[in-house]
């Protein structure tokens, strides 16, 4: 059950999220502060962790001493080096990371957020006006009279 009560516009929420105990310490849980639409407000359940999404890191071609790379390839790049062993193909292409590791600057690995197509500026300026409503119910709510109670069944 929700209680809003008008005078105060201050939420006492009775609800149950059941978990795992192994998972009780790796997760957050709040009432969201938006109605988002519906007639109760919902939960928020967040991770405490950090997500692992880190992407690799790449080669900055632009910032390359080409001089620099040339030789080495010029120096490790033997014919005997490479036909003479047992996988010339994975030793030839392993020389070629390994100079390139050496040689050529890499960018940082990084967290990318994934991008929700679906969630465009009409869905943005819906959600602020949404937010707008709710605060100025709020402001509403505190000028009606003390005592007065609406009760919400989740």
């Amino acid at each position: 059950m929700m209680v809003l009560r008008h005078t105060s516009a201050h939420h006492l929420v009775l609800n149950l999220s059941i978990c795992d105990p192994s998972l009780y310490l790796d997760y957050s849980w709040k009432v969201h502060d938006d109605l988002c639409g519906s007639d109760h407000f919902p939960i928020e359940i967040h991770c405490n962790f950090a997500s692992h999404c880190q992407t690799n890191s790449s080669w900055k071609l632009c910032k390359a001493d080409w001089n620099t790379v040339s030789d080495k390839y010029n120096s490790k790049l033997t014919t005997e080096l490479i036909c003479d062993s047992d996988d010339p193909v994975s030793n030839f292409t392993n020389t070629l990371i390994g100079i390139a590791n050496d040689t050529i600057p890499k960018s940082k690995s990084r967290c990318v957020k994934y991008n929700t197509i679906w969630y465009n500026d009409e869905c943005k300026n819906a959600r602020k006006e949404r937010k707008k409503a709710l605060k100025s119910r709020e402001k509403t709510a505190n000028l009606r009279q003390p005592g007065e109670i609406q009760n919400h069944l989740c």
